[in-house]
């Protein structure tokens, strides 16, 4: 049988709005020159609607075998502030790729966000949802007693992968959550 994702056409349009947002540095650049046109017409810069974009941009999730049944991930997640790396380690089962993945990522964004808000996972899970395999996450924040928030992703190129992505939908929810109660 034929591979399904053969058929697929190429995504047309840039690969950054798949992930669900402008990329950080086309948001300041384009941030930049609205404030140098109203410098330009000597107007006080206008305060706009923030625009949702992820904090943490996904770049890279490495899964290897350390051992007849263990794996070991790497999750390297990017922000304004540089460049963030979480590692986790696991046995093998069912499933197991998923947690070990989001657990790395949990590592990456708590390195990023040095103590001002500290996640935890609640779980990761490997499901098939309308005959399409899908990871689900559960993020919470450490610090508070509410309900964890989810991401899903739809798996496209390796559990690993879609585990990192659901993980950060989830925790940017939880991060921006946790800002807007400090600007208050």
């Amino acid at each position: 049988m034929d591979d399904p994702r053969e058929d697929k056409p190429d995504w047309p349009w840039p690969s950054w709005l798949a992930e669900g947002g402008v990329p950080e540095d086309e948001f300041l650049a384009l941030q930049e020159a609205a404030e140098e046109a109203a410098r330009e017409r000597d107007l006080q810069p206008q305060v706009v609607p923030a625009i949702p974009r992820r904090r943490y941009i996904y770049r890279s999730t490495q899964l290897t075998r350390i051992g007849p049944r263990a794996f070991h991930c790497k999750v390297v997640i990017v922000s304004a502030q540089g460049e963030f790396t979480g590692e986790s380690e696991g046995p093998e089962f069912p499933g197991a790729r998923a947690e070990i993945a989001a657990r790395a990522t949990i590592e990456a964004l708590n390195k990023a966000e040095k103590g001002s808000v500290t996640l935890g996972l609640k779980g990761a899970r490997l499901l098939r949802v309308f005959e399409s395999p899908m990871v689900v996450v559960g993020v919470y924040g450490m610090n508070t007693g509410a309900t964890p928030l989810v991401g899903l992703c739809l798996v496209d190129n390796s559990v690993e992968q879609a585990a990192t992505l659901a993980t950060l939908q989830a925790a940017d929810r939880w991060l921006a959550w946790e800002a807007k109660k400090r600007t208050k």
